[in-house]
């Protein structure tokens, strides 16, 4: 039993690591091109 609360906790983190990745990526990307012409700022909602 304590090994499949361990193992549901482990994915709930993945996941959450994976958003915050897909949330830096996209800052970063808005950052880059702050001045590029026509760039639209991305946003992540989840």
């Amino acid at each position: 039993m304590a090994g499949a609360v361990a193992d549901l906790t482990t994915r709930v983190l993945e996941k959450a690591l994976d958003c915050t990745a897909v949330q830096h990526r996209v800052a970063v990307s808005n950052l880059a091109n702050i001045e590029t012409p026509g760039y639209t700022a991305r946003r992540v909602t989840f």
